[in-house]
């Protein structure tokens, strides 16, 4: 049976040799394997009697295996104990681990139990090890003297095509544990100047690349992790399709992933969004950063400037204004009343000679005043109501002439169910689709558009194409500015994913990359960079005003053209009544 964590390689026979092979990896295993991982046992049939010794001397979790079924846990195990007869033994065992994708980039301890030199020979095995892409390798072996030989080997010192076994101290009659400590450094922290490959995908303000150097948020952090790793950097733009990328229907890895599945890069980095699919395929660095994915559409529609004279006074003061006026109305007719005449007698009041709707009207608009009221306290309220037109009248002209030259738009979309309802087609990549798996509504209407047709479509949006796109925020807010584009981006975003470095599954390079990107992060390096960037991109703050045209007058002339017509109706109106009615 096979259970959850484990790490080792080993190899061993029933003898006194065996016995000594197996005592030395056990205390490298116990004093640098961790309790977190289960330890995974793999051994040649023929060897049972060292695997017992093992595990009676080993204290912790293991699993114990001999490659005859599938062991589901694999991808959890990360500590390997290897028994192996020869170097033929190991490699069946090596391609058996691999095949099921069990983690290379883990600690591994091979063991060789033949007693010939050349059955074990450490050459072989390191060679064997570093085409596996296993490097974190304890090697046992045994000497002439009845002793253990341990190796290891470090990639790249003699060359970027050659790795060479390093023996390390004699373990023989060595009691003292603490010697056993950090047998596991990090490899690959030093690439001696050897060419590492990556593939890209050009967006500002990512990536951009001019003669071979990259610049922009991963471009200056690209240039650091190479130079940290004392790097040669190789620039490859995707062999086969374009943009982040994606599975296409014969299950082929296109863009700059598929540069990685298929071996031409060491990885990817393009500030792609973290999907299922790109999970479960490939190695992620630490997350070092997020990117934004939005929604864009056009703009909605213009506001006709006949509306705009509503524009300063938002509702509440619409309504407010419509509330004070009809009060006026309400008193003009409570003045007309016998009630009103009843209390003017007792108060020797005489009614007005000018109609008070009117006369209101006519304060309103600034006109000057005809008469001031007698009685101090009916001054005192009108003096109120002289006020608070003044007040009304003044912020509305000042605020008019503004809005009557500055462009307004109705409401725009909230969320891409909104542009569902209103008929509108809406995609992206292909791959962005797998965030609405649990969204049939937009799943299964995402119109696919390839990476390379984004920005074509975005222009076209912004002249009023009717669609909504799925892209990168911060990319769209550079192309938004450098070529003034008028689109409107939704408040729901696609989603905010993490950006990583991809990498193929289990590279040996995710290690030293991510010991060299964890600095940088803590120390707000990559923070700061993305802000230095993004600040240049910021998009203008740009002046919709205009010279003031007829057009913005419409709606002024419309109102006192409707003031006339209504003024003849009513004086027509009267002059009928008197005539019919008066006589």
């Amino acid at each position: 049976m096979f259970v959850e964590r484990l790490n080792f390689s080993l190899f061993l026979t029933p003898d006194y040799n065996m016995n000594k092979l197996v005592e030395t990896a056990t205390k490298i295993a116990i004093q640098n394997f961790e309790w977190r991982y289960i330890t995974f046992v793999v051994f040649n049939s023929t060897l049972l009697y060292g695997v017992e010794t093992l595990l009676r001397l080993y204290d912790k979790s293991y699993i114990i295996g001999h490659g005859l079924y599938y062991p589901p846990y694999a991808e959890k195990t990360r500590q390997y104990i290897i028994f192996g007869t020869n170097i033929t033994n190991i490699a069946l065992l090596l391609d058996w681990m691999q095949l099921h994708q069990f983690d290379n980039t883990g600690k591994h301890i091979v063991i060789c139990e033949s007693q010939e030199n050349q059955q074990c020979n450490e050459a072989d095995v390191v060679e064997l090890l570093w085409n596996h892409k296993i490097t974190d390798v304890v090697f046992l072996k045994n000497g002439d003297k009845n002793e253990v030989l341990r190796y290891s080997y470090f990639p790249l010192i003699d060359g970027c095509n050659n790795v060479r076994p390093v023996k390390l101290s004699n373990l023989n009659n060595d009691d003292n544990e603490t010697n056993y400590d950090e047998m596991f450094p990090i490899k690959l922290r030093n690439l001696h100047r050897c060419t590492i490959t990556i593939s890209v995908y050009q967006q500002v303000p990512y990536m951009t690349v001019k003669d071979g150097v990259p610049t922009g948020i991963d471009g200056d952090l690209l240039r650091i992790i190479m130079e940290a790793l004392n790097a040669t950097l190789r620039i490859m733009n995707p062999r086969r399709g374009s943009g982040w990328g994606n599975l296409d229907e014969n299950g082929q890895w296109l863009g700059s992933l598929g540069d990685v599945y298929d071996d031409f890069a060491n990885f990817s980095m393009s500030s792609a969004a973290i999907t299922v699919s790109r999970f479960s395929y490939f190695q992620m660095s630490v997350d070092y950063n997020y990117a934004k994915l939005v929604w864009i559409t056009h703009p909605a529609a213009l506001i006709p400037s006949s509306l705009k004279l509503l524009y300063p006074v938002q509702i509440l003061t619409q309504i407010a204004l419509v509330i004070s006026f009809i009060l006026v109305v309400a008193v003009a007719y409570f003045v007309r009343s016998k009630l009103w005449a009843k209390i003017s007698k007792k108060l020797s009041m005489k009614p007005p000679r000018i109609s008070i709707v009117f006369y209101a009207w006519s304060v309103c608009m600034g006109l000057p005043l005809i008469k001031l009221p007698s009685r101090q306290r009916i001054m005192a309220i009108f003096i109120l109501w002289v006020w608070y037109c003044f007040l009304i009248r003044t912020i509305y002209q000042v605020c008019l002439i503004s809005v009557l030259r500055s462009n307004y738009y109705f409401s725009d979309f909230d969320s891409i169910h909104d542009a569902y309802d209103a008929n509108y087609p809406f995609g992206g990549n292909i791959a962005l689709r797998d965030f609405y798996i649990n969204d049939p509504l937009v799943f299964d209407n995402w119109q696919m558009i390839e990476t390379k047709d984004i920005i074509p479509n975005l222009f076209e949006i912004a002249k009023g194409k009717k669609f909504v796109l799925a892209m990168s925020g911060e990319n769209a807010i550079t192309l938004i500015r450098a070529k003034n584009l008028r689109v409107h981006i939704l408040r729901e975003t696609v989603i905010n994913t993490p950006t990583v470095i991809f990498f193929k599954k289990f590279s040996p390079l995710a290690k030293p990359i991510n010991s060299v990107l964890r600095p940088l992060i803590e120390s707000g390096f990559v923070n700061k960079a993305y802000k230095d960037n993004m600040k240049k991109l910021k998009p203008k703050v740009t002046s919709s005003s205009g010279p003031l045209k007829l057009d913005h007058y419409k709606g002024c002339y419309f109102i006192i053209i409707l003031g006339w017509v209504i003024s003849a109706t009513v004086f027509l109106f009267e002059i009928l009544y008197t005539k019919y009615f008066h006589i």
